[in-house]
């Protein structure tokens, strides 16, 4: 009996160690309305894109027009042209961004779970109905995501599902 004792619990450690998630820890630096600009060489609007320094945070906002470096555009000074500009070099030498866009309505709130399986980033966004009456509107909702770089210094394809 006892043997069978000490089978069953060790079955049950590797059980359990053996389902432990990858899920990476994160700050969550903005979510809301607003989008990070229109990319207008692919005509696309929604990303999901892991930045690791800022020159590629720079590259990626040219490439997509938000002109959040630009202090003659209307995007300069606004909540998200503000933090995107504060990711500096010192932010970059060992945490990186994820900016994830997609289009949302008011009705929706959002869970997000991040996994990483061998080279690819998944970005898991759960939707859930909102309680209540809204209206029926489309617009782009911005995840701004801050990560520690050495959890993701293996990446080369990032995956949006929402579900």
């Amino acid at each position: 009996m006892r043997k069978i004792m000490i089978y069953f619990v060790l079955f049950l450690i590797v059980f359990i160690v053996g389902c432990s998630s990858n899920e990476t820890n994160f700050k969550i630096a903005y979510e809301g309305k607003g989008g990070f600009g229109y990319d207008v060489e692919t005509k696309a609007f929604c990303l999901s894109e892991l930045i690791s320094s800022r020159e590629e945070l720079e590259s990626l906002s040219n490439r997509y027009s938000s002109r959040y470096f630009d202090e003659s555009s209307e995007s300069y000074n606004s909540e998200i042209g503000i933090l995107i500009r504060s990711y500096d070099d010192v932010f970059f030498d060992d945490r990186s961004l994820i900016i994830c866009e997609i289009l949302s309505g008011n009705g929706f709130n959002y869970k997000i779970k991040l996994d990483v399986n061998e080279d690819k980033l998944i970005i898991n966004l759960k939707k859930t109905r909102k309680k209540g009456v809204f209206t029926d509107e489309f617009f782009s909702y911005l995840f701004i995501i801050e990560v520690e770089k050495k959890d993701f210094s293996n990446i080369n394809r990032v995956e949006r599902i929402i579900y």
